[in-house]
């Protein structure tokens, strides 16, 4: 039968623990159906919501709803929590579960919640908005979430999830959250998971490196666990809670604050489950307060807590000083067992289970809680002695068994992503290689392949080793080369400069180290602005011609004139009247004496003077 349940009829019936006298209200025949609340259908309908609110799938076990990003988280959480999903359920129950109850929703991504406040996936009040579903996280991880819960009814939930009824969780591993649940008067429950699991499967899940703490007002109850607040017959298979630190003021366990099956048919057990690495607290200076703490379960109210194949490993486990009241229990795995006189005893069956390292510190009035479980060394631990004895389901880790279906450590995968992430992709001429190793991480594996996984970040890196930059742009430095080319070095007298500029030139740069490129273009283009001509060299005078050296004079070879010697005066005869002579034959020789003759030859001596003196002035 299917039935409506809410958180405030499941404590409807606050039960009055005085703790001094052990008295307990009794369960009653009926069992749940006692402690359940029926509420009236309303209005059952069998569609599911619409798909665009989440990244794709029909809700059915072949085709989940997919969740990929925070945004899915979240709509989820508020789809659930406004109420819409009441009466969705895949049975079709007159009187339904409702809340996505037979439904399927399926993880794809590691989700990061970047510290943002965080609101529960379902909560309980009076008309029952709680998770149904079930969610397969696909072993990814939901991480860096801050929560105060959201409080209803005076009854507040801090986890991931609010709470689970009927449903179930697995392959979810929940990182680095810090939720902190306040009671308002009622009730406060804190998990990394979950606030509240109420007959539902949990498997393959895990916390770790969180805080996690409830608080309350006076004489009202709380719990926290590493991974619930409080459990009611559910079932949880190869979980973990490690480097948690949990604190309540009440009841607080390193796994779950509180065991109590009296809420639903049936048990509780835990198979393959661990704790390791954490602080478990208790504190109240409020003399009306209890305090239970045990390193995994905190209490376990009127039932048999159940342990296979589980161990403890270096936590400890307190009650602070302050706490005054004189009911306080600690123990290794578990604080306080309660008992009811006669009519019933709480119980705790270990079967295989181990503590190593363990440190329970009492305080003031307390009362140390034994237990089965058998004491191992921390040499034992991480030598593979306890992983041998606790069976297949476990590897050896970091000093410690670890779950084979624990998630592989992606923590490299990661880092060489970010630095793909980081690149700035117009630097390089081949990003191919990349892209490719960052396409093939696959997330979601095991411990089993961490081999694989460590093989996803070693391609990553190797990609981002061989990675080519761009060349530097030379554009400057060649037009400036050209220009120097250009140029008759001989015309300046400083163009050794500028040769050495350009011999300075480097070709290896690349795109990172264009300010040193640019710097040598300036550095020739800044020799060549220096330059300096030559002076213009100073025309040669002109030679003046030397003149043709003249001649000597060289001897006439027209003889000098022979300076006739003056003739002495004759006196000259009275001229007798001289007879007609008579006619002679001419001789060629002039017969001596003869007047004219000798005329004659004084003017060709002075016609010969003259042409002499003229040749010799000429010659001169």
């Amino acid at each position: 039968m299917c039935i409506k349940i809410t958180l405030y009829s499941i404590l409807l019936q606050e039960r009055t623990r005085t703790h001094e006298t052990q008295q307990q209200v009794p369960k009653s025949a009926a069992g749940a159906g006692a402690l359940l609340h029926r509420t009236a259908h309303l209005g059952f309908r069998r569609h599911p919501p619409p798909n665009e609110f989440l990244s794709g799938g029909s809700g059915t076990q072949d085709d989940p709803w997919l969740i990929s990003t925070a945004a899915d988280l979240k709509a989820l959480a508020d789809y659930i929590n406004s109420g819409k999903a009441a009466d969705c359920d895949i049975d079709g129950c007159g009187e339904d579960i409702g809340n996505f109850h037979g439904y399927y929703f399926k993880q794809t991504a590691d989700i990061d919640l970047q510290g943002a406040a965080w609101d529960p996936i379902g909560y309980s009040d009076e008309s029952g908005f709680y998770f149904s579903g079930h969610y397969d996280g696909g072993n990814h991880v939901i991480r860096n979430a801050v929560s105060s819960g959201i409080t209803d009814n005076g009854y507040t939930l801090a986890g991931i999830f609010g709470s689970v009824y009927f449903g179930s969780i697995s392959n979810l591993h929940i990182e680095n959250v810090e939720f902190s649940a306040e009671g308002n008067n009622k009730q406060a429950f804190a998990g990394g998971l979950a606030g509240i699991v109420l007959d539902s499967e949990i498997t393959n899940c895990s916390v770790s490196g969180s805080k996690l703490s409830s608080t309350r007002a006076p004489s009202n109850s709380n719990r926290a666990g590493g991974l619930v607040g409080l459990s009611s017959v559910g079932k949880f298979t190869k979980c973990a809670s490690v480097n948690n630190q949990i604190q309540s003021s009440e009841y607080c366990g390193g796994f779950i604050g509180e065991l109590d099956d009296s809420y639903a048919s049936g048990s509780s057990s835990f198979t393959d489950c661990y704790v390791a690495n954490s602080t478990v607290t208790a504190s109240s200076s409020n003399v009306q307060n209890s305090n239970c703490v045990g390193g995994f379960c905190g209490q376990v109210t009127e039932e048999i807590l159940s342990l296979t194949n589980c161990f403890i490993y270096n936590t400890q486990v307190s009650i602070a000083a302050d706490s005054q009241y004189n009911f306080n229990r600690v123990g290794a795995f578990v604080g306080c067992l309660q008992t009811n006189g006669s009519d019933y005893t709480a119980k705790i069956f270990t079967t295989n289970c181990y503590q190593g390292n363990v440190t329970v510190t009492p305080g003031r009035y307390n009362t140390l809680t034994e237990d089965t479980s058998t004491e191992k060394t921390a040499e034992e631990f991480a030598d593979g002695t306890v992983t041998r004895l606790l069976g297949a389901s476990f590897t050896n880790g970091n000093g410690f068994p670890i779950l084979g279906s624990s998630p592989a450590d992606y923590t490299a995968v990661d880092a060489a992503l970010a630095e793909a992430n980081e690149l700035d992709r117009t630097l390089y001429t081949d990003l191919s290689a990349v892209d490719t190793a960052v396409a093939n991480v696959v997330r979601g594996y095991g411990i089993a392949r961490q081999s694989e996984v460590d093989a996803m970040a070693q391609a990553i890196r190797d990609a981002l080793a061989h990675l080519t930059r761009k060349g530097a742009d030379y554009t400057a430095v060649d037009a400036a080369i050209t220009k120097a080319n250009a140029l008759n070095k001989d015309d300046y007298t400083n163009f050794a400069a500028v040769q050495a500029a350009i011999d300075a030139v480097d070709r290896t740069k690349d795109i990172t180290q264009q300010s040193e490129v640019d710097t040598m273009a300036a550095a020739i283009q800044s020799a060549l602005a220096a330059l300096e001509k030559k002076p213009a060299p100073t025309a040669a005078p002109t030679a003046v011609p030397t003149a043709a050296p003249t001649q000597a004079p060289q001897e006439s070879t027209v003889p000098a004139a022979t300076q006739a010697p003056t003739p002495a005066p004759t006196t000259a005869p009275t001229a007798a009247p001289t007879a007609t002579p008579a006619p002679q034959a001419v001789s060629a020789i002039p017969a001596t004496g003869d007047g004219a003759n000798i005329a004659l030859l004084w003017v060709m001596l002075v016609v010969s003077g003259g042409a002499a003196l003229w040749i010799g002035r000429k010659k001169g």
